[in-house]
């Protein structure tokens, strides 16, 4: 089976080391992968026996056609060759669109679409990119019975997210010594600015308790000068330092005692569980979303948005390190267990196996009959 993994160049930044780890998963499994990856990375995927090449990310709608031959030459220069792929699967929206046209050059392809929020699962593609879908893969189930409503509801599949949980004894155990120091990391995407005032509001009473409290924002830098007004609203400028949200940031984020997500935003991110994973402890507003968001399992959930939500979260953690410490072993071992990388990697090869082994009839169950609304050729 040969699998064409093509990432937008937001997931791309956000998502490397999720992409990286399927990347090697599906190797293992004896797949033929190759990558395509937005021109302005970074740099180059780390996967040396994985064929891979660029496309322009900024480019003209007429000219995409030019850029999905431009991959296909590419990759037929490398080992991949010049047969069709079997499988595109199309990590985020803004690659959706080089993913139809890649099989339309490549003269065949099935696409698998990743719709790890709610933003997505409410902006499915356009109906001649719907024809050529074999597959809707949903990060939760809340997502995913979004997708029934508005996609063949045969087609939707849930894989949640997994990653690969450190031995024990690399674990730093959070709030080490918490007598001298904690840090804790924000992370946002900076859409929703009234909930990291409620976080900096609690962050400002919590400080004048802990005077070891420091704490870091990882944001997009085009959101950096609101959040800084917010920040400087609340005379945090020497508790809070902004640095950007980028791959760059992700060992400083994991090296944290405390992880905050205010935002209850619909959106996934394997940075939660890799962090849980590490021993952190993470406190997240409740996302209905994200099954993980709703209830304290993995991660203290604050239900109550507001200042006094975030402060009561915060300060029964750091009020009681021992108790702290025993939660994030629970969550730990919850994420190991049941957020496993190789869990996820197995449901994207039985998506793909399921798709090239039959003809995927898409049924259309919406109005109560059962008749096929779309073929898709596989």
């Amino acid at each position: 089976m040969r699998v064409l993994l093509v990432t937008d160049p937001d997931f791309a930044l956000r998502e490397a080391t999720l992409v990286n780890r399927v990347n090697v998963g599906l190797m293992g499994m004896g797949i033929q992968v190759g990558r395509v990856v937005p021109n302005d990375m970074p740099s180059r995927p780390p996967i040396d026996l994985t064929a891979w090449t660029t496309y322009r990310s900024a480019r003209l709608p007429w000219t995409r056609s030019c850029s999905a031959q431009d991959v296909l030459d590419d990759l037929a220069s490398q080992p991949w060759g010049t047969a069709p792929p079997d499988i595109v699967h199309a990590m985020g929206a803004g690659c959706w669109p080089l993913a139809l046209d890649i099989c339309r050059e490549a003269g065949g392809g099935s696409i698998v679409l990743d719709v790890w929020s709610i933003r997505l699962a409410r902006r499915l593609p356009h109906a001649r990119l719907r024809r050529r879908v074999s597959a809707y893969l949903a990060a939760s189930q809340p997502i995913g019975e979004l997708l029934r409503s508005s996609a063949p509801p045969n087609l939707v599949r849930v894989a949640p997210w997994g990653v690969l949980a450190p031995p024990e004894s690399e674990v730093q155990p959070a709030l080490a010594d918490p007598d001298r120091s904690i840090t804790a990391v924000v992370v946002g995407f900076g859409t929703n600015l009234q909930a990291h005032r409620d976080l900096c509001a609690a962050l400002a009473t919590i400080s004048e308790q802990y005077a070891q409290l420091v704490v870091f924002l990882a944001a997009p830098p085009a959101q950096s000068a609101a959040l800084h007004k917010i920040i400087k609203s609340f005379g945090l400028e020497s508790r809070i330092s902004l640095v950007p949200q980028a791959a760059s940031a992700r060992p400083l984020i994991l090296h944290a005692d405390l992880l905050l997500l205010p935002e209850a935003s619909g959106e996934h991110q394997s940075l939660c569980l890799e962090a849980v994973a590490a021993g952190m402890i993470v406190i997240a507003a409740a996302d209905p979303w994200v099954e993980y968001f709703q209830e304290d399992d993995i991660a203290v959930i604050v239900k109550q948005p507001g200042r006094d939500g975030w402060s009561e979260a915060i300060g029964r953690i750091l009020g009681d390190p021992p108790e702290a410490r025993r939660f994030a072993q629970h969550a730990r071992a919850v994420v190991r267990d049941c957020y496993t990388a190789s869990a996820y990697i197995e449901r994207l090869a039985d998506t793909y196996q399921h798709i090239v082994s039959d003809e995927a009839i898409a049924f259309d169950t919406r109005d109560g009959s059962l008749a096929p609304a779309e073929i898709q050729q596989t």
